[in-house]
Protein backbone atom coordinates (compact mmCIF):
# COMPACT_ATOMS: atom_id res chain seq x y z
CA UNK A 1 0.00 0.00 0.00
CA UNK A 2 2.85 2.41 0.68
CA UNK A 3 3.87 2.12 -2.98
CA UNK A 4 0.34 2.81 -4.29
CA UNK A 5 0.80 6.62 -4.41
CA UNK A 6 4.01 6.16 -6.40
CA UNK A 7 2.16 4.00 -8.94
CA UNK A 8 -0.74 6.48 -9.19
CA UNK A 9 1.67 9.41 -9.64
CA UNK A 10 3.51 7.54 -12.41
CA UNK A 11 0.34 6.56 -14.29
CA UNK A 12 -1.24 10.02 -14.08
CA UNK A 13 1.85 12.02 -15.00
CA UNK A 14 2.70 9.50 -17.72
CA UNK A 15 -0.59 10.30 -19.45
CA UNK A 16 -0.17 14.05 -18.97
CA UNK A 17 3.41 13.87 -20.23
CA UNK A 18 2.46 12.10 -23.43
CA UNK A 19 -0.45 14.45 -23.97
CA UNK A 20 1.49 17.67 -23.43
CA UNK A 21 4.86 16.64 -24.92
CA UNK A 22 6.66 16.96 -21.61
CA UNK A 23 8.20 14.44 -19.25
CA UNK A 24 6.04 15.79 -16.41
CA UNK A 25 8.95 15.78 -13.98
CA UNK A 26 7.97 19.05 -12.20
CA UNK A 27 4.64 17.46 -11.29
CA UNK A 28 6.28 14.23 -10.11
CA UNK A 29 8.86 16.06 -7.98
CA UNK A 30 6.14 18.27 -6.51
CA UNK A 31 3.90 15.34 -5.56
CA UNK A 32 6.75 13.43 -3.92
CA UNK A 33 7.70 16.45 -1.80
CA UNK A 34 4.23 17.84 -1.02
CA UNK A 35 2.96 14.45 0.17
CA UNK A 36 6.04 14.08 2.38
CA UNK A 37 7.33 11.00 0.58
CA UNK A 38 10.82 12.37 -0.16
CA UNK A 39 12.84 15.50 0.59
CA UNK A 40 13.47 17.95 -2.26
CA UNK A 41 16.91 16.74 -3.33
CA UNK A 42 15.95 13.04 -3.18
CA UNK A 43 12.72 13.69 -5.08
CA UNK A 44 14.69 15.44 -7.82
CA UNK A 45 17.32 12.69 -7.98
CA UNK A 46 14.71 9.93 -8.00
CA UNK A 47 12.73 11.49 -10.85
CA UNK A 48 15.91 12.07 -12.86
CA UNK A 49 16.85 8.42 -12.31
CA UNK A 50 13.42 7.31 -13.50
CA UNK A 51 13.95 9.39 -16.63
CA UNK A 52 17.10 7.43 -17.52
CA UNK A 53 14.79 4.77 -18.92
CA UNK A 54 12.99 5.40 -22.25
CA UNK A 55 9.94 6.93 -20.55
CA UNK A 56 8.64 8.59 -23.69
CA UNK A 57 9.35 5.67 -26.07
CA UNK A 58 5.70 5.03 -26.97
CA UNK A 59 5.03 8.72 -27.58
CA UNK A 60 8.17 9.07 -29.74
CA UNK A 61 7.12 6.01 -31.74
CA UNK A 62 3.69 7.55 -32.29
CA UNK A 63 5.39 10.76 -33.51
CA UNK A 64 8.17 8.97 -35.43
CA UNK A 65 7.48 10.75 -38.75
CA UNK A 66 8.11 14.13 -37.08
CA UNK A 67 11.18 12.75 -35.29
CA UNK A 68 12.75 11.64 -38.58
CA UNK A 69 12.28 15.13 -40.05
CA UNK A 70 14.23 16.75 -37.21
CA UNK A 71 16.71 14.00 -36.32
CA UNK A 72 19.83 16.19 -36.73
CA UNK A 73 18.79 18.86 -34.23
CA UNK A 74 17.53 16.13 -31.89
CA UNK A 75 20.97 14.46 -31.83
CA UNK A 76 22.68 17.78 -31.12
CA UNK A 77 20.11 18.48 -28.42
CA UNK A 78 20.70 15.11 -26.76
CA UNK A 79 24.49 15.54 -26.58
CA UNK A 80 24.48 19.13 -25.30
CA UNK A 81 21.70 18.41 -22.78
CA UNK A 82 23.56 15.38 -21.39
CA UNK A 83 26.78 17.33 -20.92
CA UNK A 84 25.27 20.28 -19.04
CA UNK A 85 22.91 18.31 -16.78
CA UNK A 86 25.96 17.31 -14.71
CA UNK A 87 26.84 20.91 -13.90
CA UNK A 88 23.25 21.78 -13.06
CA UNK A 89 23.10 18.96 -10.52
CA UNK A 90 26.35 20.20 -8.95
CA UNK A 91 24.71 23.58 -8.36
CA UNK A 92 21.67 21.96 -6.71
CA UNK A 93 23.79 20.70 -3.83
CA UNK A 94 25.08 24.17 -3.04
CA UNK A 95 21.63 24.87 -1.55
CA UNK A 96 19.84 23.36 1.43
CA UNK A 97 16.38 21.73 1.20
CA UNK A 98 14.49 24.91 2.14
CA UNK A 99 16.25 26.99 -0.52
CA UNK A 100 15.74 24.34 -3.20
CA UNK A 101 12.04 24.14 -2.38
CA UNK A 102 11.78 27.91 -2.69
CA UNK A 103 13.61 27.88 -6.04
CA UNK A 104 11.45 25.01 -7.29
CA UNK A 105 8.29 26.87 -6.26
CA UNK A 106 9.49 29.88 -8.25
CA UNK A 107 10.00 27.64 -11.29
CA UNK A 108 6.46 26.29 -10.96
CA UNK A 109 5.09 29.83 -10.70
CA UNK A 110 6.94 30.83 -13.87
CA UNK A 111 5.53 27.80 -15.68
CA UNK A 112 2.01 28.55 -14.44
CA UNK A 113 2.13 32.18 -15.63
CA UNK A 114 3.55 31.13 -18.99
CA UNK A 115 0.90 28.47 -19.57
CA UNK A 116 -2.06 30.58 -18.45
CA UNK A 117 -1.20 34.02 -19.82
CA UNK A 118 1.07 33.44 -22.83
CA UNK A 119 -1.64 34.29 -25.36
CA UNK A 120 -2.52 37.52 -23.53
CA UNK A 121 1.08 38.60 -22.94
CA UNK A 122 2.25 37.63 -26.43
CA UNK A 123 5.95 37.72 -25.56
CA UNK A 124 6.92 35.61 -28.56
CA UNK A 125 4.45 36.93 -31.13
CA UNK A 126 7.07 38.98 -32.99
CA UNK A 127 9.52 36.08 -33.24
CA UNK A 128 9.69 33.43 -35.94
CA UNK A 129 13.18 31.96 -35.69
CA UNK A 130 14.79 28.98 -37.36
CA UNK A 131 16.04 26.22 -35.08
CA UNK A 132 19.51 25.58 -36.49
CA UNK A 133 22.52 23.72 -35.13
CA UNK A 134 23.82 26.64 -33.04
CA UNK A 135 20.44 27.55 -31.55
CA UNK A 136 19.58 23.97 -30.52
CA UNK A 137 23.06 23.63 -28.99
CA UNK A 138 22.50 26.73 -26.83
CA UNK A 139 18.89 25.86 -26.03
CA UNK A 140 19.54 22.23 -25.06
CA UNK A 141 22.59 23.22 -23.00
CA UNK A 142 20.49 25.71 -21.04
CA UNK A 143 17.58 23.36 -20.41
CA UNK A 144 20.03 20.55 -19.61
CA UNK A 145 21.63 22.72 -16.91
CA UNK A 146 18.21 23.65 -15.51
CA UNK A 147 17.06 20.04 -15.74
CA UNK A 148 20.03 18.80 -13.73
CA UNK A 149 19.62 21.50 -11.12
CA UNK A 150 15.86 21.13 -10.69
CA UNK A 151 15.56 17.37 -11.24
CA UNK A 152 13.37 17.72 -14.32
CA UNK A 153 13.59 16.84 -17.99
CA UNK A 154 12.90 20.47 -18.89
CA UNK A 155 10.37 19.50 -21.55
CA UNK A 156 8.13 22.07 -19.88
CA UNK A 157 10.66 24.70 -20.98
CA UNK A 158 11.38 23.23 -24.40
CA UNK A 159 7.73 22.97 -25.45
CA UNK A 160 6.74 26.67 -25.16
CA UNK A 161 10.05 27.79 -26.69
CA UNK A 162 9.61 25.46 -29.68
CA UNK A 163 5.95 26.41 -30.07
CA UNK A 164 6.07 30.17 -29.65
CA UNK A 165 9.65 31.23 -30.38
CA UNK A 166 10.43 28.87 -33.25
CA UNK A 167 6.80 28.44 -34.40
CA UNK A 168 6.78 24.64 -34.63
CA UNK A 169 3.47 22.83 -34.82
CA UNK A 170 2.24 21.06 -31.68
CA UNK A 171 3.19 17.62 -33.04
CA UNK A 172 6.65 18.83 -34.14
CA UNK A 173 7.35 20.44 -30.77
CA UNK A 174 6.20 17.33 -28.89
CA UNK A 175 8.31 15.10 -31.13
CA UNK A 176 11.52 17.16 -30.68
CA UNK A 177 11.03 17.62 -26.94
CA UNK A 178 10.20 13.97 -26.21
CA UNK A 179 12.90 12.62 -28.56
CA UNK A 180 15.61 14.71 -26.87
CA UNK A 181 14.49 13.33 -23.50
CA UNK A 182 14.22 9.73 -24.73
CA UNK A 183 17.92 8.71 -24.30
CA UNK A 184 19.49 8.82 -20.80
CA UNK A 185 20.32 12.52 -21.22
CA UNK A 186 20.23 13.14 -17.47
CA UNK A 187 23.03 10.67 -16.76
CA UNK A 188 25.43 13.40 -15.64
CA UNK A 189 22.90 14.82 -13.22
CA UNK A 190 21.94 11.36 -11.93
CA UNK A 191 25.60 10.61 -11.21
CA UNK A 192 25.82 13.66 -8.96
CA UNK A 193 22.58 12.82 -7.12
CA UNK A 194 23.77 9.22 -6.73
CA UNK A 195 27.10 10.10 -5.10
CA UNK A 196 25.15 12.46 -2.81
CA UNK A 197 22.87 9.52 -1.81
CA UNK A 198 19.83 11.39 -3.06
CA UNK A 199 18.10 8.72 -5.17
CA UNK A 200 15.48 6.16 -4.11
CA UNK A 201 16.10 3.39 -6.65
CA UNK A 202 12.92 1.43 -5.86
CA UNK A 203 10.70 4.48 -6.36
CA UNK A 204 12.56 5.40 -9.56
CA UNK A 205 11.88 1.97 -11.08
CA UNK A 206 8.20 2.04 -10.13
CA UNK A 207 7.75 5.57 -11.48
CA UNK A 208 9.38 4.57 -14.75
CA UNK A 209 7.21 1.48 -15.26
CA UNK A 210 3.96 3.21 -14.31
CA UNK A 211 4.79 6.23 -16.47
CA UNK A 212 5.50 4.17 -19.59
CA UNK A 213 2.14 2.38 -19.35
CA UNK A 214 0.08 5.54 -19.95
CA UNK A 215 2.55 7.79 -21.82
CA UNK A 216 1.79 6.45 -25.29
CA UNK A 217 -1.95 6.71 -24.63
CA UNK A 218 -1.60 10.37 -23.73
CA UNK A 219 0.29 11.13 -26.95
CA UNK A 220 -2.28 9.27 -29.05
CA UNK A 221 -5.18 11.16 -27.49
CA UNK A 222 -3.41 14.51 -27.91
CA UNK A 223 -3.15 14.12 -31.68
CA UNK A 224 -6.93 14.37 -32.01
CA UNK A 225 -7.36 17.28 -29.56
CA UNK A 226 -6.72 21.00 -29.68
CA UNK A 227 -3.93 21.88 -27.27
CA UNK A 228 -4.85 25.48 -26.41
CA UNK A 229 -7.35 24.72 -23.65
CA UNK A 230 -5.19 22.00 -22.15
CA UNK A 231 -2.18 24.33 -21.99
CA UNK A 232 -4.13 26.71 -19.76
CA UNK A 233 -5.40 23.81 -17.63
CA UNK A 234 -1.82 22.64 -17.21
CA UNK A 235 -0.98 26.14 -16.04
CA UNK A 236 -3.64 25.91 -13.34
CA UNK A 237 -2.20 22.55 -12.26
CA UNK A 238 1.17 24.26 -11.79
CA UNK A 239 -0.53 27.07 -9.88
CA UNK A 240 -2.14 24.57 -7.50
CA UNK A 241 1.27 23.00 -6.96
CA UNK A 242 2.71 26.45 -6.17
CA UNK A 243 0.06 26.93 -3.48
CA UNK A 244 0.65 23.44 -2.05
CA UNK A 245 4.43 23.94 -2.09
CA UNK A 246 4.08 27.32 -0.35
CA UNK A 247 1.93 25.78 2.37
CA UNK A 248 4.42 22.93 2.77
CA UNK A 249 7.33 25.37 3.10
CA UNK A 250 5.44 27.45 5.66
CA UNK A 251 4.49 24.44 7.80
CA UNK A 252 7.92 22.81 7.62
CA UNK A 253 10.24 25.79 7.87
CA UNK A 254 8.53 29.09 8.68
CA UNK A 255 5.79 28.40 11.21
Amino acid sequence: MELLPIIIFGLTVGFLGGYAGIAGAPILVSLLVIFGILDQHTAQGTVLAAMLGPMSALSVWHLRSEVKKHIKIIVIGVLSYAFFSYFGAQIAFLFDDFTMQAIFTSLLLFLAINQIFNDEIGLFDRFDLNLGNASILILASLVGFIGGMMGIGAGVLLMPILLYLFKFSADEARAISLAILLPPVSIGGVYVYYIESSINIEYAIILFLAYVVFNGLGSKVASSHKMEKFEKNLGFIYLLLVIAYSINIYIKYLR
